[in-house]
């Protein structure tokens, strides 16, 4: 018996389209995947969620970047602050409305 194994980049059906001049958008089967854009010379690439995915001297090479991008860059500081903060919120909002049930059938 043979197994072969299909890779996910073997199936990659990536289309690039310019839908106006210094926009490139890149699609798979459909689906939105990201755009490149041309600003002050440069080829700025971001992904379907408008993540940054980087600044490129080339079209090729940002294409290429954003083919490949595979999830978020790391997060900073300030945005791993706001989670925490988010996260100690959404606990005290929970508690909050326990503790009212609670009271309410005392």
């Amino acid at each position: 018996m043979t197994l072969e194994l299909t890779y996910a980049e073997d199936l990659s059906t990536t289309t690039w389209k310019s839908p106006a001049a210094g926009l490139w958008v890149a699609s798979d089967s459909g689906t939105y995947l990201g755009m490149v854009e041309r600003i002050e010379g440069r080829y700025v690439a971001s992904d379907s969620t408008g993540r940054d995915v980087g600044s490129f001297d080339e079209l090729n090479d940002a294409q290429l970047a954003l083919d490949n991008f595979t999830g978020a860059p790391a997060a900073n500081s300030r945005d791993m602050l706001m989670m925490k903060a988010i996260v100690a919120m959404t606990g005290v909002t929970a508690l909050a409305l326990a503790a009212s049930v609670v009271l309410r059938w005392q």
